[in-house]
């Protein structure tokens, strides 16, 4: 039987999402003063591969598990490696407002909102690029 405790998707996220940092703390700092997510769980602490869950009220269907690499870079680092977390938010322009100095903008929003779908990428710490659309 499945023990709800022992996984890194907490109800009610629909889906996690699961990835290397080079710095746990960091990571976490940077996804709550970002995007409001918070350090809801740990696992395997102080072993190697620890593991924080994150979970944000804006985004209750997914929790972002961040993982302490141990002996390997990291993949948002890497030359061909990609992965991308995208997140729906009701005002691209505010969120990046906010966030412009804490990060690297890598795709602004288009100057014309009426000819596409408002969005903008972003940095993590590590590489990861996050991008938001309206």
């Amino acid at each position: 039987m499945h023990n709800p405790e022992s996984s890194l998707c907490p109800l009610p996220a629909v889906a996690s999402i699961l990835f290397d940092v080079t710095n746990l703390a960091r990571t976490c700092e940077f996804y709550f003063e970002t995007l409001g997510f918070r350090h809801v769980a740990t696992q395997r602490e102080g072993l190697p591969f620890e593991t924080r869950t994150l979970e944000c009220d804006r985004f209750p269907t997914i929790a972002v598990c961040v993982r302490q690499t141990y002996r390997r870079p990291v993949i948002g680092s890497q030359p061909g490696g990609f992965i991308m977390l995208a997140l729906r938010t009701k005002n691209v322009r505010e969120t990046i407002e906010r966030i412009k100095d804490r990060t690297t903008i890598i795709t602004m929003i288009p100057p014309d909102p009426a000819a596409q779908m408002p969005k903008a990428q972003f940095l993590d710490p590590d590489g990861y690029v996050i991008e938001l659309f309206e």
